[in-house]
């Protein structure tokens, strides 16, 4: 059933489709979470851990890159 907002018709999407597009995601990165988990053994803990490390400093330092990319002097290139 449409809705209207804004003036624009909206079409909400059938919540089964929904929920079935993420139990597709969930199921097909399930094989490769195992498979990772065995692949990297006892130190699973640790190894995650790291991960998440890098992956927080990436993010700060993907926001840094952004905010001072506005401030070059692109008239000098």
């Amino acid at each position: 059933m449409p809705v209207r907002f804004l003036q624009h018709e909206v079409i909400r999407e059938p919540i089964l489709k929904i929920a079935l597009l993420h139990l597709m995601y969930y199921m097909s990165a399930s094989p490769y979470a195992v498979a990772l988990g065995k692949l990297i053994g006892k130190e699973r803990v640790k190894t995650i851990a790291y991960g998440s490390i890098g992956l927080i400093f990436q993010l700060f330092v993907a926001y840094y890159a952004i905010l001072t990319f506005w401030k070059q002097e692109w008239i000098t290139r």
